[in-house]
């Protein structure tokens, strides 16, 4: 994954923002949301995919990034393996609440799977894993992994599981899968990541719950510097363009 600038790095609020750091950010002329960096511009897209979208599509266009970098946190399937407190790399992203549940078969049924689906629907959308990410263990573990993208967060064991079972993911955020339609929008976008935080295992008492515990945010913030040292170390250009 190039980090040539510039490039664009979003978050769902502010508080997730901040974890890659904001030190020195100039606000965006016209804009509350949108700062300039060394890197390029951060951003706060709001949760979910219907809002991140909609702020997604105007920005790609007046910033023109070469690249973004989805950060935030993240719930992950109890039989995933990762810990509270990991940092994962998302390989790929899916919406896994998009379907049809059928009364006479008490069963979800994805929307690729139906025969009206688009294409799109049928096979995760594939992210960007620079080469030079890999597994760690401190100061916190850094994993990669497949992501579900959901408008409704898992709030029973067995919603994440079958969640789990029928689009073999790892974790699931509210926004992930934004960033990879965006990027088919705009074809110039030639790299897209996902980094997120793991809050809690997505058992009986979910994770949704309106605040960020600060131990994931710290987590998030480490596992961002240990990833960052080992990207490229190109000086970022940035530019002054108005939102």
């Amino acid at each position: 994954m190039s980090f040539s600038p510039p490039g664009l790095i979003c978050a769902a609020t502010q508080e997730e923002l901040q974890t890659f750091g904001l030190t020195g950010a100039v606000p965006l002329r016209g804009s509350t949301r949108v700062w300039r960096i060394r890197e390029g511009y951060a951003a706060v897209t709001g949760a979910g995919t219907p809002i991140t979208l909609l702020h997604m599509m105007p920005w790609m266009s007046s910033l023109s990034p070469n690249w973004i970098l989805n950060i935030g946190i993240a719930g992950a399937y109890e039989a995933s393996g990762l810990e509270v407190g990991d940092v994962v790399v998302g390989t790929s992203e899916i919406f896994a609440d998009l379907g049809v549940e059928l009364p006479e078969e008490e069963a979800f049924t994805p929307m690729g799977k139906l025969p009206f689906s688009d294409d799109l629907f049928r096979t995760p959308m594939t992210l960007e894993v620079p080469e030079w990410v890999q597994d760690m263990e401190k100061p916190v573990r850094v994993r990669t992994g497949p992501g579900a993208t959901v408008n409704q967060c898992t709030g029973r064991s067995a919603t994440g599981d079958l969640r789990r079972q029928i689009f073999d993911v790892d974790f699931e955020s509210m926004e992930g899968a934004a960033f990879a339609l965006a990027r088919g929008a705009y074809p110039q976008v030639v790299r897209t990541g996902d980094v997120v935080a793991v809050v809690a295992p997505l058992r009986p008492h979910g994770y949704c719950r309106g605040v960020h515990p600060s131990f994931e945010v710290l987590a998030l913030r480490h596992g961002l510097e240990m990833l960052w040292v080992n990207a490229s170390g190109d000086t970022a250009q940035v530019v002054d363009h108005q939102v």
